[in-house]
C-alpha cells in the first residue's frame, strides 16, 4: 500500500513535481529497502493485480454514486 501511495497517489491526484516530494519518496523507498527504480518495477507488477482485486468494489461504488445522482439530491447521505 505504501508503494501505491508514493507511486500512484501523486498521479491520481494530478500532483505537480516537487523536489520535496521526490526526496520524501526516495527516503520512504530506502526505508522499505528499495531504490526508486526497484519500487517502480514492483509497483508496475502489482498494479494490475490490485486493479483486478478491487474492480468489483469500484463498479459497486460507481453504481451507488450514479444512483445518488439520479435521485438528484445534494444530500451526501444518499451515498450511504
Amino acid at each position: 500500500m505504501q508503494l501505491a501511495f508514493y507511486l500512484e497517489g501523486a498521479i491520481c491526484n494530478d500532483m505537480t513535481t516537487s523536489p520535496y516530494w521526490q526526496l520524501a519518496k526516495d527516503w520512504q523507498m530506502q526505508k522499505m529497502g528499495y531504490t526508486y527504480s526497484q519500487a517502480h518495477i514492483i509497483w508496475e507488477q502489482l498494479k494490475p493485480i490490485i486493479i483486478e482485486l478491487t474492480k468489483d468494489k469500484a463498479i459497486e461504488l460507481k453504481a451507488r454514486i450514479e444512483k445518488a445522482n439520479d435521485i438528484n439530491r445534494s444530500d451526501q447521505q444518499t451515498l450511504f
